[in-house]
């Protein structure tokens, strides 16, 4: 019960309280915990799928560098002197960002690009997540949270895509 004051003239005037009860602060407590478990998981599962997006920037960006060599020198290979086919290194270097890595590896006269997670970047162990891009165009998921895929020719980089 809020206490109650008496002015000079004998009447009596209920006090106003300041704060917060309790009950109210539980009350709000419990929305917040409620609206906070909702949103951390969708919040989550956004950025993880932004991360895979660059993956698929990283190899596109990658492939335009070789497709720009090829159209210079018609190969995209870069080899010493005695090596030739398989052995020749890729002549671009590969882009990198935080999440991922790309590596190339010529594959007779074309290349093959390879998109793999690094360490610490919040999508699992090293090479969870693994795309790959040819001279051809053909993209392929082979492995995506940490299951191997087979004859995936797509990039798979939601939960629950599909080809």
């Amino acid at each position: 019960m809020r206490p109650i004051a008496l002015l000079s003239n004998g009447d009596s005037v209920r006090m106003r309280s300041h704060g917060f009860s309790l009950t109210e602060l539980l009350v709000t407590l419990a929305i917040v915990v409620v609206l906070a478990g909702l949103a951390i998981p969708t919040y989550s599962a956004y950025v993880k799928a932004a991360k895979l997006k660059e993956s698929a920037a990283l190899l596109t960006h990658t492939a335009a560098r070789l497709e720009q060599r090829f159209l210079d020198r018609r190969s995209y290979a870069s080899c010493d002197t005695g090596q030739s086919g398989d052995e020749c290194a890729c002549h671009v270097t590969p882009a990198s960002d935080k999440n991922f890595s790309v590596s190339c590896k010529i594959v007779g006269l074309g290349y093959e690009l390879t998109a793999s997670n690094k360490a610490n970047a919040g999508l699992g162990a090293v090479g969870d997540f693994t795309y790959t891009l040819n001279n051809s165009g053909a993209r392929a998921t082979t492995k995506f949270a940490g299951a191997e895929l087979t004859a995936k020719p797509c990039w798979l980089l939601e939960e629950n895509a599909t080809c």
